[in-house]
């Protein structure tokens, strides 16, 4: 029977640090051999339970690989913000670790020697370096010769044998003539660019061809917002998996040719071939697979002359094991590099004609937005327009950039089609805004808790809740239910309604507790505790009563019977008079 569920637990911060860096960050998954009780299905839904006890899922997962050894490989389909949001809480707590150790001497701090002179390349470094590129340039010339021998080989056999099937080495281009072309354009303008934005927003999955002057093709394979994998004919040896790791230096000859034979011996494709040798483990072929993607889009953004055109696809019929290429992210930074060499003039004549409009982020571009890895002050101006509607000759002014940084990002997100610009003043805005708030508080009720309802986190207090609950009714007064307008009342009634049987149940600390049993295992709740615990006495080592409070606070809350809990509790409220 195949197993269509599974939950990966974590107990170990550090071990969830390490997990997301190498598989969760890249959308990767890897179950070791035996930790799956039955077969795998092609389709699964999986549960992170994360250190704090804290379930993330289902989250939907695509098998790719299934190794020798029983591990299996699986591509998440989008993973969960939760999940790079609590490698950050990882990330601060062994932060805060190692500033203890260092205080308390347990460990040294780094050295301040200084570094090594940077002296010139020896002789012998310039020709080993000479070297190098004389293999590579061997390598692709033999490549060449065997890929022809092997054609003229085919040719010789004769009518009888070409007739069968050939074994085909690269993915397999689906058939795509019967259906109706979404979009088109030429290559050498910046329509193709356009095309990868508009796929990046709407996550649309399909086939991009592009026919490039010589009879030459490029097909770009595109899953859920991005390009996951390429193809060319003939094949383009500088793009070649084996070839690019041999240029980096991370392979040989050697085991180039290996993996070849493996391929051939045994139908793999060269990266199950590498992780078969030992060469490469699967955390890293997910990263030099993407890598790969990268490189090869650059090619494809910068052929002079050809077409192109994008057919929709319900989905592939191949598994892909790199994740979509977050084409929006490389191409703001390609057009920030571009945007720092513009002439002041050119970018006044774009400001110019737009300084009395109003500046808009484009409905249904947040995902995208939060997927280009925007610096913290970048991130923050976004906030700003996002927030309040200002005229393009009021953005300087109220901007986390200097004028000439604004001025940049907004030719930038300009270029990508992530911004507009209208005439009408704040009051749109605010209508946009108040709807879409209502909209996510609503989404609550149907499928969130009672602290999601009450917007309180799951380890919360008595005193937490009355926060909550204040805050609530600061925004939500029982009095006022007009205060978001006449045609929200309908829902505004409900969600106060709803938020106060949510605040009945919390308010309460055995009916609290009870209902916490409910949605988050025990063993879960135990654990937290400890945590909770450790943090306490760590922040009363550093004299952070007010830390110290809260997380002691909030380990009595979880597991009131421990007398530890509770003592430690006493002391820091006894030090804070």
């Amino acid at each position: 029977m195949a197993q269509r569920h599974a939950t990966r637990r974590y107990t170990d911060t550090l071990g969830y640090l390490r997990d997301w860096q190498e598989q969760f960050a890249m959308d990767a998954l890897l179950f070791p051999a035996g930790e799956l009780t039955d077969a795998p299905a092609s389709e699964m839904k999986v549960d992170i339970v994360l250190p704090g006890g804290a379930r993330v899922g289902p989250i939907s997962a695509q098998l790719v690989n299934q190794f020798g050894d029983g591990s299996c490989a699986f591509r998440l389909t989008d993973t969960p913000r939760q999940l790079g949001e609590a490698a950050a809480e990882a990330e601060a707590e062994k932060e805060r670790w190692k500033q203890f150790l260092l205080a308390t001497g347990e460990v040294a701090p780094p050295s301040n020697a200084p570094l090594p002179a940077v002296v010139p390349a020896s002789n012998a470094v310039i020709e080993e370096r000479d070297a190098l590129k004389e293999r590579v340039r061997r390598l692709e010339a033999d490549l060449l010769r065997a890929r022809a021998a092997s054609a003229q080989a085919a040719t010789s056999r004769g009518p009888a044998v070409a007739d069968a099937a050939p074994a085909v080495r690269g993915l397999v281009v689906p058939e795509v003539g019967h259906l109706p072309v979404l979009a088109k354009g030429s290559l050498g303008d910046k329509s193709l660019r356009d095309l990868f934005m508009q796929i990046a927003v709407e996550k649309q999955t399909g086939l991009l061809t592009m026919t490039l002057p010589g009879g030459r093709m490029r097909w770009g394979f595109i899953q859920k917002g991005g390009p996951v994998a390429f193809r060319a004919e003939p094949m383009v040896e500088q793009e070649v998996l084996g070839v690019l790791l041999f240029k980096a230096g991370t392979i040989t000859k050697e085991q180039l040719a290996q993996s070849l034979t493996i391929m051939d011996d045994r139908g793999m494709r060269q990266g199950e071939a590498l992780i078969d040798m030992g060469v490469l483990t699967f955390s890293q072929l997910v990263l030099v697979l993407q890598k790969q993607v990268e490189f090869v889009l650059i090619q494809a953004l910068a052929e002079p002359a050809g077409q192109w055109v994008f057919h929709a696809l319900e989905e592939h019929s191949e598994r892909f094991v790199a994740p979509p290429m977050r084409v929006a992210a490389y191409l703001f930074r390609d057009l920030r590099s571009k945007a720092k060499g513009m002439a002041a003039e050119d970018m006044a004549g774009f400001l110019r004609p737009r300084l009395e409009s109003y500046v808009f982020i484009k409905p249904g571009v947040e995902r995208t937005l939060e997927e280009m890895r925007l610096s913290v002050d970048e991130s923050a101006f976004l906030k700003v327009v996002s927030g309040t509607s200002y005229r393009v000759r009021e953005v300087p002014s109220v901007s986390t950039l200097s004028r000439g940084q604004t001025a940049i990002m907004l030719w930038c997100l300009t270029e990508l089609g992530l911004i507009e610009f209208r005439t009408e003043a704040a009051a749109a805005r605010g209508a946009e805004k108040t709807a879409a708030y209502l909209a996510s508080r609503k989404a609550t009720l149907d499928k969130g808790s009672y602290f999601d309802q009450l917007e309180a986190h799951w380890m919360c207090t008595s005193e937490d809740v009355e926060k909550a609950w204040k805050k609530f009714n600061q925004e939500f007064p029982a009095d006022n239910p007009l205060k978001y307008g006449a045609a929200h009342e309908a829902d505004v009634r409900r969600l106060i309604a709803a938020v106060r049987t949510a605040y009945d149940t919390l308010s309460n600390e055995s009916k609290r507790r009870e209902y916490r049993l409910t949605k988050i295992e025990k063993v879960m709740i135990e654990q937290s505790a400890i945590m909770l615990y450790q943090k306490g006495d760590m922040a009363m080592m550093k004299d952070s009563l007010a830390e110290a409070y809260d997380c002691f606070s909030k380990a009595v809350e979880l597991m009131p019977t421990v007398g530890e809990y509770r003592g430690a509790l006493e002391r820091v409220k006894a030090a804070r008079r």
